[in-house]
């Protein structure tokens, strides 16, 4: 009963980890589609560099989760 806690604990703070993952993925794309008309062209190349920031970050994350398991 006690590893059941445990896994659901497990499972909810994951499940909060996506929901602001969400968050800023949608943050992100509103930004990127917000920049991508309206402005000039370096400000695209910037909003390219802080998505491939954004990636590696995650790619992080994901190899800290599997260091856990």
């Amino acid at each position: 009963n006690e590893a059941i806690e445990k896994k659901r604990k497990k499972l909810e703070e994951k499940k909060d980890e996506l929901e602001k993952q969400k968050a800023q993925n949608q943050k992100t794309l509103d930004m990127h589609q917000g920049t991508a008309a309206s402005s000039p062209k370096g400000m695209g190349e910037d909003g390219r560099h802080k998505e491939a920031q954004f990636l590696s970050e995650d790619e992080d994350k994901e190899d800290g989760e599997k260091d856990k398991a």
